[in-house]
Order: structure tokens, then C-alpha cells, then sequence
């Protein structure tokens, strides 16, 4: 199970930064990240072959609680080798299909960057404190049914 290898790898590849902090540890197996991101979350996992180049997470749940806003794409992290080939939009892309299949108009991103996720569609909606009580900029991705027709035809692939 190659999924289980690289999780395993990135939890011991700590600290690292993910969503503007540094972030020690990534206890996916344990009941405190179902209670953080909720039962249902999806692991999205872009890969080049055999490696890892980035993840998120698409949740109900994300770092700003309580919140009555819902779904969350949360703890992004592109490795640095993979790092300005924009791979995030490739993630986001995902999401919004994602969403639109859940029937969702909106997807919440909880980040300290300013200018990633501008580039990708997304608007600055508010600052709002964390779990641990810090600020965090808050964006929303609007999804719009109709756009993505030509990115994800039937067979989910992208097309040129």
C-alpha cells in the first residue's frame, strides 16, 4: 500500500510547513484528526509515479472552529522539489469536481499566505482565530458547475 509509505514518510519527515505554520506531527490514525476534519474527509494525494509531489485534505471540518462554514480543502503542502508548477491548481481542480459532485457552491481554505490562492479563484472572505486562538485568513472558492465541463470530462482527466 504505497498511500500508507508515504503517509508514513511525511509524518516523519516533521516539522514542516503546512497552511503557514509548522506543523510537527500529522496523526492521521488518531481519533483528534477525525474530530478536527470529521468522519467522511477525503486524503487527495497528487503523484508522479512512485512519489509524492502534493496533498490536501476536503473536509467538513478544518482549523477555524466553531464555524458554521463547510466544506474545508485544508493542509496543502506541495514537497519543495515540486514546488512553482502550480500543482495546487491541479488539487484545487480536484476539489472542485469534488464539490461540485456533493453539490457544494463554495470551499473554504484556512491560510497565513497572501497570493497563492488568489491565483487559483479564490477571495480573501475574513481573518478568523484558529483552534489555538490565532489569526488565520480565511478564502472562499466559488464553484461554479458550468466550469468545470472542460476541465473533467467522464473520465476525470484534464483535457489539453
Amino acid at each position: 500500500m504505497r498511500c500508507i509509505s508515504w503517509i508514513r514518510n511525511i509524518v516523519f519527515n516533521f516539522p514542516m510547513p503546512v497552511q503557514g505554520r509548522e506543523i510537527k506531527s500529522l496523526p492521521l490514525e488518531s481519533e483528534s484528526t477525525v474530530e478536527t476534519v470529521s468522519e467522511g474527509s477525503k486524503v487527495l494525494l497528487l503523484t508522479d509515479g512512485d512519489q509524492l509531489i502534493s496533498f490536501c485534505t476536503y473536509a467538513e471540518k478544518d482549523d477555524i472552529q466553531p464555524t458554521d462554514l463547510t466544506p474545508w480543502m485544508g493542509f496543502v503542502y506541495t514537497f519543495p522539489a515540486y514546488r512553482g508548477h502550480r500543482y495546487v491548481g491541479l488539487l484545487m481542480d480536484e476539489i472542485e469536481r469534488i464539490a461540485i459532485k456533493d453539490g457544494v457552491s463554495e470551499v473554504y481554505i484556512s491560510t497565513n499566505h497572501i497570493g497563492l490562492y488568489e491565483k487559483y479563484g479564490c477571495e480573501f472572505k475574513a481573518e478568523m482565530k484558529d483552534m489555538k486562538g490565532e489569526l488565520s485568513r480565511v478564502y472562499v472558492k466559488k464553484i461554479q458547475t458550468t466550469s468545470m465541463d472542460a476541465k473533467h470530462p467522464e473520465s476525470g482527466e484534464l483535457n489539453s
